[in-house]
């Protein structure tokens, strides 16, 4: 017999709790067998901060744990998908570095270093 959606709601709901996701700044839904989840992800844990890419691979896989759900799309403000399909935290529109040698890069640079 299948759960109503308000079962596989309460399950969604859960799972972003168990992993202390802050509820007030995403959006969920399941339409048929996908659930689609938007907004930005933070974590109520550590001051609200932003989540880690691990979370949301963990998130996914929590989610997809659930009966009813075959497909999850995530849509959020603050993280993408980067070509080879990794988590990206990003700001503005553009990603954050992470990169250690990608930082000691732009710290050596000296302001307005370009030429023109």
């Amino acid at each position: 017999m299948n759960r109503s959606h308000y079962q596989v709601h309460a399950d969604v709901r859960r799972v972003f709790a168990r992993h202390w996701v802050d509820l007030d700044r995403i959006q969920f839904g399941v339409y048929r067998d996908m659930l689609r989840v938007s907004g930005e992800l933070h974590s109520t844990r550590d001051g609200g901060e932003t989540a880690s890419a691990a979370l949301l691979e963990v998130l996914s896989g929590e989610m997809m744990r659930i009966r009813e759900i075959r497909c999850v799309r995530c849509d959020f403000a603050n993280w993408q998908r980067d070509e080879e399909g990794a988590w990206k935290s990003v700001k503005g529109g553009t990603f954050v570095i992470e990169d250690a040698v990608a930082k000691r890069d732009l710290a050596t640079k000296a302001p307005g270093a370009a030429g023109g």
